[in-house]
């Protein structure tokens, strides 16, 4: 199984959850959400459809309050398969242990790489 690429912007920049246009982003995989605090840190990793799960998240209030911390960033990774999808998410929540947990994973971990790798 091939692993997924992160997004960036054109520029080669992370993307921020409260300026982004989430309507351009129609694509399914998994993604991440950290603040850009001192020491930033991780506040969610999940899967589903990008655009509509992070216009969830841009007003949850759970996520918000990791803003007062720093910056809140985004990237996502296509992942079609919802096999595929959790066991991205299993291995990024092990690994990275976000703040914010939602939904139990049935499947085993599999690591992701960054674009250029």
């Amino acid at each position: 199984m091939k692993r997924p690429l992160w997004n960036k912007t054109a520029e080669g920049n992370w993307y921020s959850l409260q300026s982004c246009d989430l309507s351009q982003i129609d694509a399914v995989g998994v993604y991440m959400i950290w603040h850009g605090g001192a020491p930033s840190q991780y506040v969610k990793v999940d899967h589903g459809h990008i655009g509509e799960c992070l216009k969830r998240d841009r007003d949850d209030e759970a996520v918000l309050f990791h803003s007062a911390f720093g910056h809140l960033w985004f990237t996502w990774a296509s992942a079609p398969s919802i096999h595929e999808r959790e066991e991205h998410v299993r291995y990024l929540r092990s690994r990275y242990v976000p703040l914010i947990g939602d939904r139990r994973l049935e499947a085993l971990p599999l690591t992701v790489r960054q674009a250029g790798q």
